[in-house]
């Protein structure tokens, strides 16, 4: 079955233009992962399928990969990310000091791609 994933802070006003990270709607979620294990703050996992649309209009139609989720990082290697305008692929990881950094996701979320 389809997941969907919505977040609002009311403390922050709507934002019509772009993606509002403040207030995210996220619907249409599927996702396969295999071989998860955690590992003290850490989460691991194969990503076989994820795909996803955002109420702005950006969606993930596949993404694929061998992921790391931590307090201070997400790494994704032996990545495939397909979007309708674009395509990553290898290595992408996001660095920040905490997760309430996402907030400030473009000042305070670094990301590093080959």
């Amino acid at each position: 079955s389809e997941g969907y994933l919505n977040y609002n802070d009311n403390r922050k006003a709507k934002d019509s233009l772009g993606m509002d990270f403040f207030h995210l709607n996220v619907k249409n979620i599927e996702i396969h992962v295999v071989n998860g294990k955690i590992d003290h703050d850490t989460i691991f996992g194969k990503v076989n399928q994820l795909s996803c649309m955002e109420k702005c209009g950006f969606k993930i139609e596949q993404l694929s990969s061998n992921a790391r989720v931590s307090t201070s990082d997400i790494t994704l290697t032996k990545l495939q990310l397909k979007t309708e305008n674009s395509l990553v692929q290898d290595y992408l990881r996001f660095s920040y000091d905490s997760f309430p950094d996402f907030k400030h996701f473009i000042t305070k979320v670094q990301i590093q791609s080959s």
